[in-house]
């Protein structure tokens, strides 16, 4: 897909800081706002999914991140995956899920929890093994404390991607 040139400057001024107002980046780029709200109506159609707020982990009482490498049991199979993903989705403490295909692994999940106890609750008690782990087992896990999380951002990926795609001319 390619972006004219206002487009790609536009939708990187929303990665950047997505609540930047559209007379901000009109003054930036020379342009009208209407012409920028144009612009971010058509490309929040095309290319932005929502828009999030990033808190502090702490100050929201996440203590501890957990990576799980985990393989889809019988149960889970006989239920079909489409159901698995949605005891994920449902799951507070999944914050990403990533379907893999690695002979004994089939799902590499993030989580996040308050605390080492809630963690081990989590993975430990008779209630989640009989609603969540009886149909995928964890495999390996690797916990932290939230405050060695080293980044947590797409952002720097997502702006040299943007500024890789191709340029188009506004009148194509």
């Amino acid at each position: 897909m390619s972006l004219t040139s206002n487009e790609k400057k536009i939708l990187m001024h929303l990665v950047e800081n997505s609540r930047t107002s559209d007379s901000h980046i009109a003054s930036q780029l020379g342009i009208s706002s209407q012409a920028v709200g144009k612009t971010r109506r058509k490309l929040e159609g095309e290319f932005v999914d929502s828009y999030s707020t990033a808190l502090m982990l702490d100050k929201v009482g996440v203590g501890i991140i957990a990576l799980s490498v985990a393989k889809l049991t019988n149960e889970g199979k006989k239920i079909g995956e489409r159901a698995v993903h949605q005891l994920i989705h449902e799951s507070p403490h999944v914050i990403s899920a990533y379907r893999v295909d690695n002979g004994d692994t089939s799902h590499v999940i993030v989580y996040a929890f308050k605390s080492k106890d809630e963690m081990e609750k989590f993975f430990y008690s008779e209630e989640t093994r009989n609603h969540f782990h009886k149909y995928l087992e964890t495999k390996d896990l690797f916990t932290c404390s939230e405050n060695n999380l080293v980044k947590n951002s797409m952002k720097q990926l997502l702006l040299k991607n943007i500024d890789e795609m191709s340029t188009r001319s506004r009148y194509v």
